[in-house]
């Protein structure tokens, strides 16, 4: 048996594959070890996945997001060695299962967009170039939590339109202490602003948010795909929640940055399935 894992900031989806035509898909939270430790993630593991899976478990290919250091690796290894301890475990970062999704022995630029973004040059084996992953603080331009930050922003600066903030209050009844409170002192203030892309895509149509998204994606164009060898010629392919929701305006930004859009999908796990069964590998 072969559990696959494609774990971001807010979800993880598991895959068992039992056959080649015989699979099984569970989903827990995300389990960034940017953000949970070792016996978070194993409780985790234990109230959510264990239940659902009764077979042994022999190799287990986890890619997270986070998971990008050793250190943060030995997180993550820890809690599943004690969760599945007579499995092989591989532990690689979602960078490497997108690319591996998206690319497969293809050369092209894979990029995540989801709670966080991130992206690579992929030769079809490897990754050969990436652009710094500064997080949600400093960087993930084109990502749930950036476009979240953007709105909050001008929500508290008073910057929103008169319409949209009247709907945004009705919709949230937030105000500036509470926003400040879940951002600076409670847990995954990356999911917190991701969580207002909701509203985003609800109201995608009016010009301002509309100009906000794509505000966001021409940064993560600028900061990113821009700056690797060939852009313009290899293909860029996306995968992620915001990529998927906002794909009408992600198209457009490529579109007026020349580049060649390859392929766009919800989730790489489908991917990962045909990566792993695949006798090429």
């Amino acid at each position: 048996m072969i559990l696959i894992a494609d774990s971001g900031s807010t979800k993880t989806d598991w895959c068992l594959i039992r056959s080649n035509e015989n699979f099984q898909v569970v989903s827990t939270q995300g389990l960034n070890p940017r953000f949970h430790t070792t016996d978070g993630i194993y409780q985790d593991i234990l109230d959510h996945l264990l239940p659902a899976i009764s077979e042994p478990v022999h190799a287990i290919h986890f890619y997270g997001a986070g998971c990008s250091s050793p250190h943060a690796n030995l997180i993550v290894y820890s809690a599943l060695q004690q969760a599945f301890p007579q499995a092989e475990i591989h532990i690689m970062e979602d960078l490497v299962g997108a690319a591996r999704s998206l690319c497969g022995q293809h050369l092209g630029i894979a990029c995540i967009l989801g709670t966080g973004s991130n992206s690579c040059l992929y030769d079809g084996e490897r990754i050969i170039e990436q652009m710094p992953n500064l997080g949600f603080l400093l960087g993930d331009e084109g990502s749930g939590a950036h476009l979240g930050k953007l709105l909050i922003q001008d929500f508290l600066n008073h910057e929103l339109p008169t319409v949209i903030r009247q709907k945004f209050l009705q919709t949230y009844q937030l105000d500036r202490t509470q926003i400040i409170d879940a951002v600076y002192h409670q847990p995954f203030p990356n999911r917190y602003l991701a969580s207002f892309t909701s509203f985003l895509s609800e109201h995608s149509q009016d010009e301002y948010i509309y100009q906000l998204i794509y505000k966001s994606f021409t940064s993560f164009f600028d900061k990113t795909i821009c700056k690797y060898s060939n852009y313009t010629v290899c293909p860029t392919h996306f995968t992620g929640s915001i990529a998927y929701v906002f794909k009408d305006i992600l198209e457009q930004v490529a579109m007026a940055k020349n580049v060649r859009l390859g392929k766009l999908i919800q989730r790489p796990l489908e991917g990962l399935v045909v990566y792993h069964t695949s006798s090429a590998y």
